[in-house]
């Protein structure tokens, strides 16, 4: 795929002036949710970062709020309405899968069996099925750079400019309420959001505050298990929290911790991930207040190391080594699922890892195994027909 240059901005404004707007993101009920919404992060308007810093970019996490000349692009248009985007690419046939077997979610690194969990579809039938408790409840389309929602839909996207046009990739999501991605974390990125509400967890790099890993757990369990108790706690050093509206872009700088959680029945969302553009001199005063409140004052020391499986507990790392880690950890998933109350996307990464592990033969012991498999039964009989009984 090639794009255009970066639009300029006054050529953005003059065609959403003659479009007549992106009348949604300015109407009185969006306005009201912004009233009450919370947000730890300082909001810009692009036009005016673009007039005072050109093509250099934040230091730290912020939302650049929703503009006539970032809200241009045909993709408003076309994306806003949840029954004009699937009248248009209902028929598009996606592959969805929920946040934690992703590019990004813990179960995605367990190259040793394939996940069954997603399934191809087309993108109307998955819409279909997202309410709560539907056969593909929480099952989220994450393309990355292309995908057939991705081709079907750049004529629109295409515009979307905002920062270099020298990317390292892009990706396009759309998902139903209660869907989104664990904790991870990759190079700089931008998110616009079209539709929907988006609740973003961010963390500088560093370390992990202990009220929270005990909490997403070690696995990183998918945000709709612990969103609501995270929220209730008081002061989690160094956590961000912010609601993304339509129109509005989040950004954040390279190694940020970040999990998302939508809260609307129909999310969209495009972003890119700039590549090689600079960030501002600093550390700027913003920085400096959120590194503040982190544990470590983000000295970076401590982050959980990717071969671990995105372990986030210190104290699971000992000598007994993966195949002591991955009984620890998967024993503590199925603990946690089974509390009172537990989501049911819980669940449903319990039983699939122990689907996963009981199929990777890491456990020399065949009845160790089996036991991993009848344990994904008892949590999600559905989990376990797709993962465990097919070989």
């Amino acid at each position: 795929m090639t794009r255009p240059p970066a639009q300029a901005f006054d050529e953005a404004a003059a065609s959403w002036r003659a479009s007549g707007g992106f009348e949604a993101a300015f109407s009185a009920a969006a306005q009201s949710v912004a009233a009450r919404r919370e947000c730890d992060l300082p909001r810009y308007a692009l036009t005016a970062w673009a007039a005072a810093h050109g093509g250099v970019l934040p230091d730290h996490p912020c939302v650049f709020v929703a503009e006539p000349a970032t809200t241009a692009a045909p993709a408003f248009r076309e994306f806003r309405d949840r029954g004009a985007f699937l009248d248009r690419y209902g028929q598009v046939a996606v592959h969805a899968e929920p946040g934690y077997t992703q590019a990004g979610g813990h179960l995605g690194y367990f190259k040793c069996a394939p996940s069954r969990i997603g399934c191809s579809v087309k993108l109307a039938d998955l819409a279909a099925s997202w309410q709560p408790n539907g056969t593909r409840a929480g099952l989220y389309v994450s393309e990355f750079s292309e995908g057939p929602l991705t081709d079907a839909a750049w004529d629109a996207l295409r515009s979307l400019a905002y920062f270099s046009a020298d990317l390292a990739s892009r990706n396009f999501l759309v998902g139903g309420d209660r869907s989104g991605l664990p904790f991870h974390k990759h190079a700089k990125t931008w998110q616009m959001l079209f539709a929907g509400r988006k609740v973003w967890y961010l963390l500088p790099p560093g370390a992990w505050p202990r009220a929270l890993a005990d909490l997403v757990g070690p696995y990183l369990f998918p945000a709709d298990a612990w969103a609501d108790a995270v929220d209730a706690l008081p002061n989690v050093a160094g956590l961000l929290r912010c609601e993304q509206l339509p129109g509005e872009i989040l950004y954040f700088p390279d190694d940020w911790w970040h999990a998302t959680l939508n809260d609307a029945d129909y999310s969209v969302a495009y972003g890119e991930k700039p590549h090689r553009m600079p960030v501002v001199d600093g550390p700027s005063p913003a920085l400096a207040a959120m590194l503040g409140r982190a544990a470590n004052a983000g000295r970076g020391d401590r982050d959980p190391p990717l071969g671990d499986w995105y372990n986030v507990l210190p104290r699971s790392r000992h000598r007994g080594g993966k195949t002591a880690l991955m009984n620890e950890s998967i024993a503590e998933l199925v603990r946690a699922a089974d509390r009172p109350r537990a989501s049911p996307l819980l669940a449903a990464t319990a039983a699939t890892a122990c689907c996963i592990f009981a199929k990777c033969g890491r456990n020399a012991d065949r009845a160790a195994a089996d036991a991993w498999a009848s344990t994904a039964r008892r949590l999600d009989p559905a989990i376990w027909s797709r993962q465990c009984a097919r070989r």
